[in-house]
């Protein structure tokens, strides 16, 4: 059968049109240097790069014959994404309570619309470890990404409505609940993939980070009032710091 009257190839064909306008469209808003002051323009900017990651790894789908494929690197796209986005969404790791809660809201956005975000951006991470299974330097880069994706998962709640979408009587307090639980999760697995790192070639800049990751759990879990998450990070933060001090005491 002909390669142009191919079902995949045409399906390919219309992917990859989607793919190039999207880049365009991203490409508008950098270029018109709304991003971070404009809250439209910073939600397009978020779905624009959400829709083009999933039309990126739906050709993954039709990948069943070489003269098919149509080459787009899924991993650093993403790369790219979380890098943009952490230009305007802090990529500062550890600040105390007060700063959280007097920090403005990112954009305008409910708890329900930034934990649909998160999800989704989520799912689209695991998608690429999941493509990438047994590169061991893909992970390696994916896992840089998933540790850049924790810092924009924290720093995503709107710490200054926190407290009233907290409450029970709250519309949002549910998907709120669940994003804030989400965010210490991600701090602990976060902290620990850090920490495997260190073991590994007992590099201290990474068990600094290790802590950092802690010591923002603990933060955040203080401030919303988690009062056991709280402690559970306060331990891990004692024995780690603790161990790390001794372990490069030994080097010197």
């Amino acid at each position: 059968m002909d390669l142009i009257d191919n079902e995949d190839y045409q399906k390919i064909l219309f992917i990859d049109n989607l793919i190039l306008q999207t880049f365009n469209n991203i490409r508008d808003i950098k270029d018109s240097g709304k991003l971070s002051f404009d809250s439209e323009a910073t939600v397009n900017f978020i779905n624009l790069n959400l829709n083009v990651l999933s039309y990126i790894a739906s050709l993954n789908y039709f990948y069943t014959r070489p003269r098919l494929k149509v080459n787009y690197n899924f991993k650093q796209n993403l790369f790219n994404f979380i890098t943009d986005f952490s230009l305007f969404v802090s990529p500062i790791l550890l600040a105390s309570p007060s700063e959280l809660i007097e920090r403005e809201s990112v954009i305008n956005l409910d708890p329900r619309e930034r934990f649909l975000i998160i999800k989704k951006l989520g799912y689209l991470i695991d998608l690429g470890m999941y493509f990438n299974k047994g590169d061991s330097k893909s992970i390696l880069f994916l896992e840089d990404i998933y540790l850049r994706f924790i810092v924009f998962v924290k720093n995503f709640i709107d710490f200054k409505n926190l407290a009233k979408n907290l409450t029970i009587d709250s519309p949002f307090y549910k998907v709120q609940m669940e994003h804030l639980i989400k965010s210490l999760e991600l701090l602990e697995e976060g902290a620990f993939l850090l920490k495997v790192r260190y073991e590994s070639n007992k590099a201290y800049i990474f068990s600094k980070q290790a802590l950092n990751y802690i010591q923002a759990g603990k933060i955040l879990a203080t401030v919303t009032s988690q009062k056991e998450l709280a402690e559970k990070f306060s331990k891990f933060y004692d024995v780690w710091s603790a161990k790390f001090q001794s372990d490069l005491s030994h080097t010197e």
